[in-house]
């Protein structure tokens, strides 16, 4: 596609995904991509019309032990007047041929749709959390501050404190995040979280925790990681979880006692094996060429028990 074509796909993806999202969502999501290449999206046209479009993500993923280029596939769309003609399925093998010329090891994507399946793709079932915690009344806050902030607003060692941290769960899976991605992309998608908060002790940060309240009982948690030497146990984490989000309810709601939904991507690490209340959902992954059978068995494995991905990442 090109430079040209942009406002005119804007205004398609806008329309075709408007149940979902509006136009201004995707407009965020290319200027605030640091790592966007116009190359990456692909289009169908009629008449110089848009009636079809994918785009590729140029990203880098920490899986089973070492980074990876990968491919996130995202605005998958057809015009509904132009649907079952075969064009997704023709710009999604051009994806595929672009996303190898460039180095990629694999694609992602969330979506269910037999066509990604008919061109490769593999279902994984990944963790992804949803469910009922009891919390109580607070307990004495202890020796944790738990602050409201803006991420516009954290000093340049607080943010450094919270990338480090972030970095030293990446052992669970996750995006590789460069100092520029977590300018622009996570400062924008931050923005839009309603609570964003930093735990600290003796001025260190050993905790940050950003959700949204979807209704007074549901929490949507975009992400929630902690300094792996304090808590790695996996029950822990969730208390530690639970605990401040006490705190935080407490200080929004006053009386915060009952029970809460918690839907979240995997926040807690490589909670899969010891918990029984969680609900799988799946995602879908293209291991492209190059590719041992040896490595789609370990990276297959790795996202099935440990994948620790965040929605502030989501395309």
């Amino acid at each position: 596609m090109r430079e040209d074509e942009l406002e005119s796909w804007f205004d398609f993806v806008g329309l075709v995904f408007s149940k979902a999202q509006n136009r201004s969502y995707f407009v965020r999501h290319w200027q605030a991509d640091p790592h966007r290449n116009i190359n990456g999206i692909f289009v169908c046209t009629r008449n110089s019309e848009i009636v079809g479009t994918l785009r590729v993500f140029h990203r880098e993923v920490y899986i089973a032990g070492k980074n990876r280029k990968m491919g996130g596939l995202g605005e998958v769309s057809t015009h509904k007047e132009f649907r079952r003609r075969g064009i997704a399925s023709k710009l999604l093998k051009m994806a595929l041929c672009y996303m190898e010329e460039n180095g990629m090891e694999i694609s992602m994507l969330s979506g269910d749709q037999s066509i990604y399946t008919g061109v490769g793709y593999k279902k994984i079932e990944c963790a992804f959390l949803r469910t009922v915690v009891s919390i109580d009344k607070p307990s004495p806050q202890g020796p944790y501050n738990i602050t409201k902030t803006k991420f516009t607003d954290l000093s340049a060692i607080q943010k450094e404190q919270i990338q480090s941290i972030y970095n030293a769960n990446l052992k669970y899976g996750g995006l590789v995040r460069t100092p520029e991605y977590w300018e622009s992309w996570v400062a924008a998608e931050l923005a839009l979280c309603e609570h964003t908060y930093l735990i600290e002790h003796s001025g260190k940060v050993l905790a940050f925790l950003h959700f949204t309240l979807e209704n007074p009982r549901t929490l949507s948690i975009k992400e929630f990681d902690i300094l792996p030497e304090i808590f790695e146990d996996t029950t822990e984490r969730k208390n530690f979880l639970v605990d401040s989000l006490s705190q935080v309810l407490a200080g929004l709601q006053g009386d915060c006692a009952g029970e809460y939904t918690l839907v979240a991507p995997a926040v807690l690490g490589p909670f899969g094996k010891v918990q029984e209340d969680f609900k799988y959902e799946g995602m879908q992954i293209l291991f492209l060429k190059g590719c041992s059978e040896a490595e789609e068995a370990a990276m297959s494995k790795f996202l099935k028990e440990s994948w620790n991905g965040s929605a502030i990442d989501s395309f």
